[in-house]
């Protein structure tokens, strides 16, 4: 590694130096929807539906983002071939990566993967249009699907000499490579076939509609086995050492030790039961499941099973809330979780929710927690220590809750209805509202503000009695975030960006100082500091002056097509800001670090710096600086840090740069002591540095 002791200068006018702080991942809340495993060695490879990969080093004990490359974060499948792994995606085709998942190249061939196997030289993709076969590790596929049952497949796996295809018509099998299929189904009495697995001589295939079936002459013929199994409807069959185990979306792992004849449940500590990924394959057993439930590893054969879900951070929030020092996260896929330190630590906090509830909105007034669930309304008067119903007589589905002390409004299917004993009833408040579906509320001054689903967006001045809908200033019948700070009123508009009030939602005006030219998603502001992203994207602005005017700052947020790790939530307190991203959990900004731009000296033409960090050794944040030089306007510059291992941990700047001198800050809150790596590109200058936390 190569360090730069000195800088040659000359002095340039009128240049800056941009100092920003980077968004950091906080620590959760963890969970997520995991649909595939693979063991590489002694690494552990989890590919999620939303939020790419994350490996393990340490047998589960604690996972780790590992997404270079990739721009589809939706995986379907995986394989190992060698030393090579391959990763199917949901509509982008096959990734490849070489160096132990480190990073990963996309292999052109886009489509939906449903299946991926290797046999020996040969690597095999299952999609909706059939199989393909590529004999150069990737680099081409051709179609091979003469005599195939269905085109639709999902699932591969080798019996003896022979390979199994599961369609949605059956089974197919192959005793040539797959250059010719011969049916498969006698027996069968279901046509999806889901999961494949073989152990010994025996072949199962798991179904939609008749459980599990065996075959003891490699796919041939076909016996139903499903004595003790509680539904016919199978999501997953893994088989190792004479031992079978089915995954049900919603029973959980079900074990047979005589090969499919019996099955009984083992489901001790395995608090979610929706199963959407199994590898039996080593030690530990490893479960997926979906809606947040994340990861569950078992060392005793499937007997008991333990949450592990440590580092992934996979679950998407809908919503964020800052209350004193509680920050709180509605997850669509896995209920409440708080945190009282910045995103340090979190905890869930769901006894009483429903099981897996989608909680799509959130209210939060000292002690009393109101949750937008997709199974009604519920109520909190301990700080989430305890839920319970709270949604009798509201009509239609609940999407949107309000409080004002002990007076609260939701917005429903079926209009707003109005509370003034904490929740316990509910009356309609809709005169003026006819016919129209409430998606937001917000009390404001004596006001009460209310955005429909493309009706506009209407005031009422006598709490809930009467409403009427605002036009002064406003474009359009859609409306996004609608927020306040407790003298100024903000919305969002796909057509006016976005729109402030200051007389309480009666008139409206643009301000959009600052602003990129895309459609605006979500806002939040505490005081005169705001946030603002952007639909299906990471792009993130804030404000220090009440939206008077914004600047872009969204350094570290991770990039990929959308609306993979786009922003779906914001909240902001006296300190930081917060950002739920889809598939990423929450990440966080420090408010006194958002931007900062200084002039200074540029550096000579031709000069690529990466300086020292400082303080060195560091405990928990440190300071990088760094200069660059461009030909052109600008230079896209990456800096990233990484472990030991070689894993990424963080990225600090992801983004265009005009030539000059940068410094960004590192936190390593939730990272263990010892020595990282970051690393500077910017064009064809590469550069990487050693720094020690000490803790």
């Amino acid at each position: 590694m190569k360090f730069i002791s000195t800088l040659l200068a000359f002095l340039v006018a009128h240049s800056v130096v941009a100092a920003q702080v980077s968004w950091q991942q906080s620590n959760g809340p963890y969970g997520g929807s995991v649909t595939a495993f693979l063991r590489s060695g002694t690494l552990l490879v989890a590919g999620t539906n939303d939020g790419g990969f994350f490996v393990s080093s340490n047998q589960g004990a604690s996972w780790s983002r590992s997404n270079s490359g990739l721009t589809n974060m939706m995986i379907s499948a995986l394989a190992l071939k060698g030393t090579t792994l391959f990763a199917g995606t949901t509509g982008d085709g096959v990734f490849r990566s070489t160096d132990n998942g480190q990073s990963w190249t996309s292999l052109g061939f886009g489509t939906n993967i449903g299946a991926l196997i290797a046999v020996d030289t040969l690597l095999f993709a299952g999609t909706n249009t059939g199989v393909y076969r590529s004999t150069n590790n990737g680099a081409t596929f051709t179609a091979v699907n003469s005599g195939l049952s269905s085109t639709y497949v999902s699932a591969f796996a080798l019996s003896g000499s022979t390979l199994l295809v599961g369609t949605l018509s059956g089974c197919s099998r192959s005793t040539n490579s797959g250059t010719s299929w011969a049916p498969a189904s006698s027996g069968l009495t279901s046509g999806w076939v889901r999961s494949l697995a073989v152990d010994g001589s025996n072949a199962y295939a798991s179904t939609n509609t008749s459980g599990v079936f065996r075959s003891t002459n490699n796919g041939i013929n076909w016996t139903a086995v499903n004595s003790g199994l509680p539904v016919s409807s199978v999501a997953l069959v893994r088989a190792n050492g004479g031992k079978v185990f089915a995954g049900i979306d919603g029973s959980g792992i079900y074990l047979s030790t005589n090969n499919g004849t019996n099955w009984s449940a083992v489901n001790t500590g395995l608090s979610v039961k929706r199963m959407s990924g199994l590898d039996v394959s080593g030690t530990p057993l490893l479960a997926g499941t979906i809606f947040g439930g994340g990861i569950f590893t078992s060392t005793n054969n499937g007997s008991s099973w333990s949450v592990s879900n440590e580092g992934l951070t996979n679950t998407t929030p809908y919503d964020l809330v800052c209350d004193g020092t509680a920050t709180y996260a509605a997850l669509y896929d896995h209920g409440v979780a708080v945190s009282t330190d910045n995103g340090t630590t979190w905890s869930f906090i769901n006894t009483g929710l429903p099981v897996q509830p989608g909680v799509l909105d959130l209210a939060a007034n000292g002690a009393n927690l109101f949750a937008v669930t997709t199974q009604g309304l519920y109520r909190s008067t301990n700080s989430g220590a305890n839920w319970a119903y709270s949604g009798t007589g509201i009509s239609g589905s609940v999407q949107a809750v309000t409080l004002n002390g002990t007076t609260l409004y939701t917005g429903a299917s079926g209009g707003v209805y109005k509370s003034t004993n904490n929740g316990t009833n509910w009356v309609a408040a809709n005169t003026g509202l006819a016919g129209v579906s409430v998606v937001k509320l917000l009390v404001a001054g004596p006001n009460v503000l209310a955005t429909t689903a493309g009706n506009g967006l209407y005031v009422s001045t006598n709490g809930g009695t009467n409403w009427s809908r605002v036009t002064s200033g406003l474009s359009g019948n859609n409306f996004g975030s609608l927020v306040s700070n407790g003298v100024d009123v903000f919305v969002t508009s796909p057509l006016d960006g976005v729109l402030k009030s200051t007389d309480y939602g009666m008139t409206w005006s643009t301000s959009n100082s600052g602003l990129a030219t895309l459609t605006p998603s979500m806002m939040a502001i505490s005081g005169s500091n705001a946030v603002l992203s952007y639909v299906d994207s990471a792009f993130v602005f804030v404000s220090s002056n009440a939206g008077a005017s914004w600047t872009r700052s969204d350094v570290g947020l991770p990039r990929s097509a959308a609306p993979n790790n786009a922003v779906n939530a914001l909240a902001v307190n006296g300190s930081h800001y917060f950002a739920g991203l889809i598939g990423g959990s929450v990440w966080r900004l420090p408010i006194s670090g958002s931007a900062d731009v200084r002039p200074t000296s540029a550096i000579a033409p031709g000069q690529f710096v990466l300086h020292q960090n400082y303080p060195n050794p560091f405990n928990p944040s440190t300071t990088i600086q760094f200069t660059i030089h461009s030909t052109h306007s600008s230079q896209f510059t990456i800096l990233k840090v990484y472990n030991v291992l070689g894993r990424e941990v963080a990225t600090l700047v992801n983004e265009q740069l005009s030539s000059g001198s940068y410094e960004t800050t590192f936190d390593a809150q939730g990272l263990a002591s010892g020595v990282y790596f970051y690393k500077l590109t910017s064009g064809s200058f590469v550069e990487t540095m050693r720094m020690l936390l000490v803790r």
